[in-house]
C-alpha cells in the first residue's frame, strides 16, 4: 500500500513509525465505500448482527478517518 502511494509514514518523534493515509489513499477509500456498504448489507442478510458488526467495525473506522470525520 505504501509502494502504491496510499500510505505514508506519519511524522512522529522516536522509533515508532505510524502510518497515515495519503490523499490518494483517502480517495481510494472513498471510491471503495459504496461497494463496502453493499457488502455489509449482503452479509447482514445471512450473518448474525453481532458478527457483522465485529467484522465491519475496523473498516468503518477507516472510512471515517479517510473522510476526516
Amino acid at each position: 500500500m505504501r509502494a502504491k502511494g496510499w500510505l505514508e509514514i506519519a511524522p512522529e518523534p522516536g522509533r515508532s513509525q505510524p502510518f497515515q493515509l495519503t490523499p490518494a489513499g483517502q480517495s481510494l477509500i472513498k471510491k471503495a465505500e459504496p461497494a463496502w456498504k453493499e457488502a455489509q448489507e449482503a452479509a447482514g442478510k445471512t450473518l448474525k448482527d453481532e458478527l457483522v458488526q465485529a467484522l465491519s467495525a475496523p473498516l468503518t473506522e477507516l472510512c471515517c478517518a479517510a473522510r476526516g470525520s
